[in-house]
């Protein structure tokens, strides 16, 4: 049969590419090339094709799309070597294919490995068709090869790829298209092989189309992508890493990451061998080199891509690097001031940025939550997306801006004067969308400090979602709770403490209340008594774990949420019966700064935690107060520090039996502490934010009981408050500090 030169469907005013098929079996593949181009419009036609095995189905594919076939069997020739023998077979099939004058070669199916004497003839001109990933099972039987694998722990992704051949190995060739696809689970190996011949359908075409495009065959232009990693914390790193190596990925990592990954059985290039230059400076200086930056700042050009490859550095393709937990080491009362400093991330917060800058081609992870999103991206589609792209960067200039000013704002706070203070910035992460603000018209979200954090900097156990009034409830009764050092109890509703007790396991309280709170069980049942009213629908914390007795003291009051640093796993079970109560674990850190919103700006101040080191209680009453009274006196104080001001708190026994504030004068913060504490006011003491500006409110505690006071002094007229003080037969301390809670 001789060359009949005919043009190629569909090919307009321009001459047809002309297109040789080689094939072996079934002819699936050829199939989806006669089909694609009886579509019209690819410049290109299959002007020939040839079996190595006659009668198969292919040969009746293009039989019947009239295309013009020839079959070549390969016959020993027992006169040669077998070498000798292949190469006179490869010689004489170039020989005839030489005179269709191809322009491409298409191995599809193509059971034989072509040698020197074939490909020599068609440099540049042959593709080839291979349902697995690049040097992934090589030869026969690849799709079958591939499950077995799977199915004995191996990756769960395999693919199909078309490359050029350049040479006579098998399999092998700088890459002209991939498609990955997932082996699922309970997929059946028949289920598999189909997902694997329609992979093969699409990617025939789309290869056919970008060698119409004219892309010329370049060594090394098409190397799997290389990985980059670098993590401080290597949770979910293995797991990823696997991924990635499933679908083909070349990994660079730095020292510690690079010992995690080679000893979960990686292929690994360390950085420094990469680089040539070793880890410097006790490991200060790990990836500051131009062969890392070189490779991930290089854009997605010729020139570029050049540029690197002729200084021997390759592209990097992907970025994961998460930074030195700087914002933990500072908080960190135990930590050196040195050893926050080498907590200050370089190399880390450069490739971040390098990255995050380059995201037109280069993915940056900085963040082990978008590791499965990534990785079941890669495999579905092969690559990362623009748009997952630039997400992923747009969240990476976010850290290193949220990291360089936590940096800024520690190192200005340690010249120890806030006045210094020339910029503040605010970042945070959304960590949940509420219903509604403070009023359902209103529109309100909580952003934590910490990424993945959850309210008050930590998690919520059970419950209907939280409400924007409970999380500002929740924040100041954990506040208020914080201050005690043994266990204790706050009940906060509205903002505003309406009990607060402490255990105090007094032996004896000479009349003040019985023996003393014994447990942290009682001092809730103390804190509800204070004020039952206001107790139903508050919000509780406790500084101990929340127990079976503390379930049984709560009783069937409704509460609206309750914050402990942990539950028992048997008051759990009892509390779950309540579904709609919020049970929260907060973080363990404490705020050290406090920020409000105001028209045009915010105030930023130092958060109030109690009387500052070396002050000292003056007593200043003819009446020196009793040791119950100066114990309960110290209770009242801390309690009153997170009462509104004007605070007032009535207190015996270890636990609060009244409390008036937020009030615009202090007399009446008094009547509301003493008409709430009704006859248990009767010996209890008092704690007053501030002074008394006039002694009314002496005359006032005096009528409902009070024994003993304690406030900060301060007042031109405290001479008369003491005077009323003692006429009264009280006993008065002045602690020197205001506490003022606006």
């Amino acid at each position: 049969m001789r060359p009949d030169g005919r043009l190629g469907r569909g090919a307009g005013s321009a001459p047809a590419r002309r297109l040789v098929v080689l094939v072996s079996g079934e002819g699936s593949n050829l199939q989806a090339l006669i089909d694609a181009l009886a579509s019209g419009g690819i410049p290109a036609e299959i002007i020939l094709v040839v079996s190595s095995n006659p009668g198969v189905r292919a040969l009746e594919r293009a039989g019947a799309a009239a295309i013009p076939q020839i079959v070549r069997p390969y016959v020993r020739d027992r006169s040669l070597s077998a070498e000798a023998s292949r190469a006179a077979y490869d010689s004489a099939l170039a020989e005839e294919l030489l005179a269709w004058k191809p322009d491409f070669i298409f191995l599809l199916g193509w059971m034989r490995l072509l040698g020197e004497a074939f490909v020599s003839r068609f440099c540049g001109k042959i593709a080839n068709l291979h349902p697995a990933l690049p040097g992934h099972f090589p030869g026969t039987n690849a799709i079958a090869r591939a499950w077995e694998a799977c199915r004995a722990g191996g990756p769960s992704i395999s693919g199909v790829m078309t490359h050029y051949v350049p040479d006579a190995g098998m399999d092998s060739g700088p890459l002209i298209d991939l498609e990955y696809v997932r082996i699922a689970p309970d997929a059946s190996f028949t289920d598999f092989e189909a997902d694997m011949h329609a992979a093969e359908h699409r990617i025939v075409v789309r290869t056919l189309l970008r060698l119409l495009a004219g892309e010329d065959p370049k060594e090394g232009e098409h190397a799997m992508p290389t990985a980059l990693l670098s993590v401080y914390d290597k949770k979910g790193l293995v797991e990823f890493a696997r991924t990635l190596a499933g679908l083909g990925w070349k990994f660079l990592a730095s020292g510690g990451t690079s010992k995690a990954l080679k000893e979960a059985g990686f292929e690994v290039e360390e950085i420094s061998a990469y680089t040539g230059v070793p880890e410097i400076l006790g490991g200060r200086v790990k990836t500051l080199h131009p062969a890392v930056h070189g490779g991930i700042l290089a854009r997605a050009d010729e020139r570029d891509l050049r540029e690197i490859e002729s200084l021997g550095y390759r592209p990097i393709d992907l970025v994961v690097v998460d930074l030195y937990p700087f914002v933990k080491a500072a908080a960190d009362p135990s930590s050196t001031r040195e050893g926050i400093v080498e907590k200050i991330d370089i190399g880390g917060v450069a490739l971040i940025r390098a990255a995050a800058k380059n995201h037109g081609r280069v993915a940056i992870i900085c963040d082990q939550t978008d590791y499965g999103a990534v990785g079941e991206e890669l495999a579905r589609a092969g690559s990362i997306s623009e748009g997952t792209r630039k997400r992923l960067a747009a969240k990476a200039f976010g850290m290193t801006a949220a990291y360089d000013a936590a940096i800024a704002s520690w190192l200005e706070s340690d010249l120890g004067d806030a006045s210094a203070f020339t910029k503040f910035t605010l970042k945070g992460f959304k960590a949940l969308d509420l219903r509604y603000g403070e009023n359902p018209h209103q529109k309100a979200q909580l952003y934590s400090f910490e990424e993945r954090a959850g309210p008050l900097g930590g998690k919520i156990l059970q419950g209907k979602e939280l409400s924007y009034n409970n999380i500002l409830d929740l924040d100041a009764a954990w506040y208020a709770v914080g201050r005690f050092e043994g266990p204790a109890v706050v009940l906060v509703k509205h903002l505003s403490p309406c009990g607060i007790a402490a255990v105090n396991r007094r032996a004896e309280a000479s009349g003040r209340g019985g023996s003393g709170i014994q447990t942290l069980s009682e001092a809730l049942s103390a804190a509800i008594a204070c004020d039952q009213v206001s107790a139903y629908g508050s919000v509780i914390a406790c500084n101990a774990p929340f127990d079976v007795p503390c379930v049984k003291a709560l009783g069937k009051l409704f509460v609206e949420c309750i914050a402990a640093p942990a539950f028992a796993d048997e008051a759990l079970a009892l509390l779950s019966a309540r579904k709609n109560l919020r049970l929260v674990i907060p973080g363990t850190g404490i705020k050290t700064s406090e920020v409000r919103t105001v028209l045009g700006g915010f105030l930023l101040q130092d958060v109030d935690l109690g009387d500052p080191a070396g002050i000292d209680w003056k007593v200043v009453s003819r009446r020196q107060p009793t040791a119950a009274e100066l114990e309960d006196l110290a209770f009242a104080w801390k309690a009153c520090m997170s009462v509104k001001s004007n605070a007032i708190v009535l207190a015996k026994g270890g636990a609060t039996v009244g409390i008036g504030g937020g009030q615009p004068n202090r007399v009446d913060s008094v009547r509301i502490a003493a008409s709430r504490a009704g006859e248990k006011a009767k010996d209890s003491v008092l704690a007053s934010d501030a002074f008394f500006p006039f002694p009314d409110s002496i005359g006032e505690a005096a009528k409902a009981g009070v024994t003993a006071i304690a406030h900060p002094g301060g007042s031109i007229r405290d001479g008369d408050s003491l005077k009323a003080a003692d006429e009264a037969g009280m006993a008065m301390v002045l602690t020197g500090v205001r506490h003022f809670r606006h």
